[in-house]
């Protein structure tokens, strides 16, 4: 099926999550939404990197309240579908920095479920097709896990590969508006990373880093700076890969074919996908 973007005839991921969601009717006729994806993220990095015509971007801080106040100020009417996208950390061994994670499920820190949208989940993996993608269960935190062993226990209590700040309540958020909802964000910290002091206070509302609070922590702990010098290494590669990750969303093309909702599109990435 060919599907006519109103902009150039440019398609995009949104157009994937819009138009092959709904009736191959409304597909046939050139019926294309002009709503936008919501692009849930953490920092101003991820913002930079997510913006875009096809997109409104909603910046947490890592600050439970606040995206939650951020959220309530979007017109869901606008919207097509949700996504959580940027960096996270690894609860599993091989999930390395840089890795590309797809999510098959959300979990909150109390063992609440989210479910993903399998045509949406199914509209980005044919996008990343060309990447080397794993699929994880994502665990939802309203607070940054600071040891290994931290990291180790919620993996065997909650089974999840992969934890974010953002996930477990964009799911909530997508839900109560009856939107679809994915996952795709990409490995800064390894499981068996330590999180330093001065990352605890580091994240202004806005996304910004707060950079006396970084300082001031340094001055105070110095030999924290190793660990902060393998941190600051391993979200260069996630950003890196999440650019990649957002070109791949966004590719212009005059096809959508296979549909997400074929079972050929569902098994697309399957064989290089490592599951959690």
């Amino acid at each position: 099926m060919r599907v006519v973007s109103a902009t150039a005839g440019a398609v995009a991921f949104v157009v994937l999550a819009t138009a092959c969601a709904s009736s191959t009717t409304a597909v046939r006729t050139g019926a294309v939404s002009h709503k936008r994806i919501l692009y849930v993220v953490g920092m101003e990095d991820e913002q930079r990197i997510a913006s875009g015509d096809d997109a409104i971007v909603v910046v947490s801080g890592a600050n439970r309240a606040h995206l939650e106040r951020e959220l309530a100020k979007v017109d869901a009417s606008q919207v097509s579908a949700v996504l959580s996208f940027g960096v996270a950390g690894a609860l599993r061994p091989w999930l390395r920095p840089g890795a590309i994670v797809v999510a098959d499920g959300v979990v909150d820190e109390h063992g609440k479920k989210f479910a993903v949208d399998r045509e949406l989940t199914s509209a980005a993996l044919l996008r990343l097709a060309k990447l080397p993608v794993h699929r994880a269960t994502f665990l939802g935190m309203d607070s940054i896990i600071i040891e290994p062993a931290g990291r180790a226990r919620v993996r065997s209590e909650l089974h999840a590969g992969v934890v974010d700040m953002e996930s477990h309540i964009a799911a909530q958020w997508a839900a109560a508006h009856h939107l679809p909802f994915a996952v795709v964000r990409t490995i800064s910290d390894a499981s068996t990373l330590a999180v330093p002091d001065a990352m605890l206070h580091s994240i202004n509302a806005d996304g910004t880093i707060n950079i006396a609070n970084v300082a001031s922590s340094v001055w105070s702990q110095p030999s924290q700076i190793p660990t902060l010098v393998s941190t600051s290494e391993g979200y260069a590669k996630a950003l890196d890969a999440l650019a990649r990750c957002r070109r791949a969303l966004s590719v212009t093309t005059d096809e959508c074919e296979p549909c997400p909702r074929s079972p050929e599109a569902n098994r697309v990435n399957t064989a290089r996908a490592r599951t959690d």
